[in-house]
C-alpha cells in the first residue's frame, strides 16, 4: 500500500489524466483497465486530499534549513576572525 504521505503527489501527478491504450496493453476481455486518473487516485482512496498539512510540514522543513544555514555561517564566521 502506498504511504498516505505521498497522496498529495500523487493527485498533482494523475488528476485530469487520461491514459490511451495500446494494443499490446489492453486488458483480456479488450477494455483498458485505468483509462483516467481520477481512476487511478480512486484506487488507492486518494481522491479528497487535504494539501494543508503537507505544506506545514514543508514550511517547518523550509524553516529548519535557514536557521540551521545560519547557525553554520555564524559559526564558520567565528571560526575565520
Amino acid at each position: 500500500m502506498l504511504s498516505p504521505h505521498c497522496a498529495e503527489i500523487q493527485v498533482n501527478e494523475f488528476a485530469g489524466v487520461t491514459f490511451e491504450c495500446s494494443e499490446e496493453h489492453l486488458m483480456p476481455d479488450g477494455s483498458c483497465g485505468l483509462q483516467y486518473g481520477k481512476q487511478v487516485l480512486t484506487t488507492f482512496d486518494f481522491q479528497d486530499v487535504d494539501k494543508s498539512g503537507s505544506l506545514s510540514v514543508l514550511l517547518a522543513f523550509i524553516a529548519a534549513f535557514i536557521a540551521l544555514g545560519y547557525v553554520c555561517l555564524n559559526r564558520l564566521r567565528k571560526r575565520s576572525s
